[in-house]
């Protein structure tokens, strides 16, 4: 084309904003797309797919999550977002049936320092599994895991936390506290000793 060879055509560039919608198939129960070299930051999408149960992100370029996504009446139940450079997640409405989250190895610590009143995790109410290990976290809200009662293991090791103040006595199946890999110094009251793996002998032995 001749206007490419034009030396007065001037390259000018835009930001496009999308609202992706995602068609998968209605009967699609697990979807793969772990080390696929997707790059991601602050999308805007929908995804419907009422069969969908396991949902594998993991080891991509998933930067930042800052907008909702929303997946009006799904049926997730695993979800793994681990290994993205991740820097912020979203708060979603519909993270009712999610019982398996994985975000480790992200950059999600100022996020959860910031969520002091337990948005992010506001609507995980079937939670079982939570894997925030890895995530430069210095310190984490007492009201974090407000309405994850049904928590049964929480992984929050390798980290830069230096006390352990979330609420988890509501938890009552919780089985496994890991906050091996930190600073810690000192733990709440609210805290059962019992649940924790630490590595510091100071606190308590394991």
């Amino acid at each position: 084309d001749e206007n490419f060879k034009n030396p007065d055509v001037r390259m000018t560039s835009a930001k496009f904003e999308f609202n992706w919608s995602l068609p998968l198939p209605p009967k699609l129960e697990i979807l793969y797309a772990q080390s696929s070299r997707l790059y991601l930051k602050d999308p805007t999408f929908s995804a419907y797919a009422p069969n969908l149960r396991q949902l594998y992100f993991q080891d991509n370029f998933i930067m930042s999550l800052k907008r909702p996504i929303h997946a009006t009446n799904n049926s997730i139940e695993t979800l793994d977002l681990s290994k993205n450079f991740m820097s912020h997640i979203f708060q979603t409405n519909d993270g009712q049936n999610i019982k398996r989250l994985n975000l480790s190895h992200n950059d999600l610590g100022k996020d959860f320092e910031e969520d002091t009143d337990g948005k992010i995790f506001r609507t995980f109410i079937s939670l079982q599994v939570l894997d925030i290990s890895f995530n430069e976290i210095i310190s984490l809200p007492k009201l974090f895991l407000k309405n994850s009662n049904n928590l049964k293991y929480i992984n929050a090791s390798g980290n830069r936390l230096s006390s352990w103040i979330v609420n988890i006595e509501t938890i009552s199946n919780l089985t496994l506290l890991d906050l091996s890999e930190n600073k810690l110094a000192t733990l709440s009251t609210d805290t059962p000793v019992s649940y924790t793996h630490l590595t510091l002998p100071t606190i308590c032995s394991v």
